[in-house]
């Protein structure tokens, strides 16, 4: 259940990423409540980050601490599939953090960038 509902959450929150970078990105602001989804999302996306980690270590636990004649390629495959995705979730909330920040700045210098042309004219 963690994995696929971290990922419908991760999506959802990909998907309301691509909403806002392609309707706000160079000289629009984001409103308050596609900031406000996407800060809700972004802490349940972080909460199943946490839970992922918890899980990974577990599961390095588990498949570690037992003798090499018992442990099976399976659990190993299955654990370096999740490391993968572990990665990948790092990168996309890093990834996230930055997005309104730049939009906000783009934002920003398209408005000084009006202001400014508006006097030379």
């Amino acid at each position: 259940m963690l994995i696929p509902g971290g990922l419908l959450v991760m999506a959802a929150n990909n998907y309301l990423n691509l909403f806002i970078m392609s309707n706000y990105f160079p000289d629009k602001a984001v409103p308050d409540q596609l900031r406000k989804t996407k800060s809700v999302l972004f802490i349940v996306s972080f909460f199943f980050y946490a839970l992922l980690v918890m899980l990974i270590v577990v599961g390095i636990i588990q498949e570690f601490r037992s003798s090499k004649a018992n442990s099976s390629a399976d659990g190993k495959l299955l654990l370096a599939g999740m490391v993968l995705i572990f990665v990948q979730w790092t990168y996309v909330l890093f990834a996230q953090v930055r997005m309104v920040k730049v939009i906000k700045k783009e934002h920003s210098r398209a408005i000084n960038a009006t202001i400014n042309s508006i006097g030379q004219e």
